[in-house]
């Protein structure tokens, strides 16, 4: 029972995800039923009904990216508020706890906020000022983490003398048969 309780509740998120991008394309595509035909694709695609049938936590996580760029499509031209702000901060905290790829939101989250505070600029509101300010400030710390938490895996991997796999060597190789 706890098995069918689980998987039940996947289905919902799964449902959920797929009226998150139907809401979304609803936005980008002036007609309804292209938004509908692909809502029903993405419910349909193989690989994506496989995993919104297993019990795992990359259906929540595929809820809370499809939730989270719903919003973000949704108010790109509109004006921003602070509960719209607290809304994607809590999805991308939730996101961030539930799988290591929720970080990415991150990053998506602070063009966003470039966008709104240059989009609202001329208005000469204090608040995109603070906004623009603080997402920029929000790249670089985060631009910085990124670096030093992944720029030796990078060098690593593209430079790995020790072992006989590297990027390096095998775009060498793959050149050299290629065009030899």
């Amino acid at each position: 029972n706890q098995i069918m309780a689980m998987r039940l509740f996947s289905a919902f998120m799964a449902a959920g995800m797929i009226v998150a991008i139907y809401w979304a394309l609803k936005e980008v595509f002036s007609d309804n039923r292209v938004a509908f035909f692909i809502a029903a694709l993405t419910a349909f695609y193989p690989m994506l009904a496989f995993i919104n049938a297993s019990i795992n936590n990359d259906v929540l996580i595929n809820l809370l990216y499809s939730v989270f760029f719903a919003i973000v499509i949704r108010f790109w031209n509109k004006r921003l508020n602070f509960k719209l702000i607290i809304l994607l901060l809590l999805l991308i905290g939730l996101a961030m706890q539930t799988k290591q790829q929720g970080y990415f939101m991150m990053p998506f989250f602070l063009v966003f906020l470039v966008f709104q505070g240059i989009q609202q600029i001329s208005k000469q509101s204090r608040f995109y000022y603070g906004l623009l300010l603080m997402s920029l400030l929000g790249t670089f710390i985060l631009a910085r983490w990124f670096w030093l938490k992944y720029a030796n895996n990078a060098q690593y991997l593209w430079h790995n003398k020790d072992q006989l796999f590297s990027i390096r060597s095998f775009i060498e190789t793959a050149f050299l048969q290629r065009y030899s």
